[in-house]
């Protein structure tokens, strides 16, 4: 009973009446508050606009950076036959200012100097010593090839040699005076013996009275003599010895001379290549535009 009772009092036409009807407050009001909500909205976008269109600088880049070539000597173009869009491979040459020699010369020294070797001196200079034309790096390659031809000829020893066999010479010369020296003190020797034994003999006849005054002065003489030639023959055989000695020390001086010389040439090679070396690099960024990178010309 209590059920139906509850059921009737919800279908009932004053329940229905007041379910239907909304408050009229929340109606007015409600409706007021979204009214004055959005004209509030539409006043703040009129004074904070959103910004669709930004200012600013931009940067447009690419892999490879475009790279500009700057000319770094005054002159005419000797040779520029490529147009804007043309490709380039990088180290191709785009353009050559006018010289007293060419950028293929430049190349075949810039080959040369870096294919240099010192023990290959003689076939650097049949290949490179004609060259041709180099302009103002003409007198920096003539005293490359002048040392170049200096230092073949001394470890050729052409110079060297003929010292060395005139040394040799004199020393074989004066081995065999000392051979002939030492042979002829040997029979001085025995000459001086007899000699003194002729004195001792004629003193001791001089004594008895068997020779005279004269004959034993002759002996003595004899003997004066034949003993100064015997200091001769030594003095001469010392002689010899010394002189073979100062031209064996010549000798080792020669070559320790050659050696200084050789070593004082290398130097002075390796200097020189080492700065023309530079001086081409130099020549090619004055004179020769050469290609950085590949890619187009602009």
């Amino acid at each position: 009973m209590e059920d139906n009772h509850v059921n009737f009092a919800i279908r009932s036409e004053e329940v229905q009446d007041v379910l239907s009807k909304p408050p009229k407050w929340i109606t007015r009001w409600g409706m007021t508050m979204i009214f004055f909500l959005i004209c509030i909205l539409l006043s703040v976008s009129f004074v904070i606009k959103y910004p669709d269109v930004l200012s600013g600088n931009v940067t447009v880049s690419t892999v490879s950076p475009p790279v500009k070539l700057v000319s770094l000597s005054n002159g005419y173009l000797k040779k520029f036959s490529l147009k804007t869009g043309d490709y380039v491979n990088k180290g191709d040459l785009i353009a050559e200012i006018n010289t007293t020699t060419s950028q293929e010369t430049i190349n075949k020294l810039s080959k040369a100097l870096a294919s240099f070797r010192l023990n290959d001196c003689e076939s650097f200079l049949l290949k490179y010593e004609n060259i041709g034309a180099l302009g103002e790096l003409q007198s920096g390659f003539n005293s490359l090839t002048s040392s170049i031809k200096a230092y073949n000829n001394v470890s050729n020893n052409l110079d060297f040699d003929l010292i060395d066999k005139k040394i040799d010479k004199q020393i074989q010369l004066n081995k065999q005076l000392v051979v002939v020296a030492n042979d002829q003190l040997k029979l001085m020797e025995n000459e001086l013996r007899n000699a003194q034994e002729r004195v001792s003999i004629d003193s001791s006849l001089y004594k008895k009275g068997l020779i005279s005054n004269d004959a034993l002065l002759k002996s003595r003489e004899a003997f004066t003599t034949v003993k100064q030639k015997e200091n001769a023959l030594k003095k001469s055989f010392f002689n010899s010895h010394i002189t073979i000695n100062s031209f064996e020390i010549k000798k080792s001086e020669s070559h320790k001379n050659e050696q200084t010389r050789i070593l004082q040439l290398e130097t002075e090679i390796m200097s020189k290549l080492k700065s023309l070396k530079i001086r081409v690099d130099e020549w090619k960024k004055r004179f020769s535009f050469i290609a950085p990178i590949s890619g187009e010309i602009s």
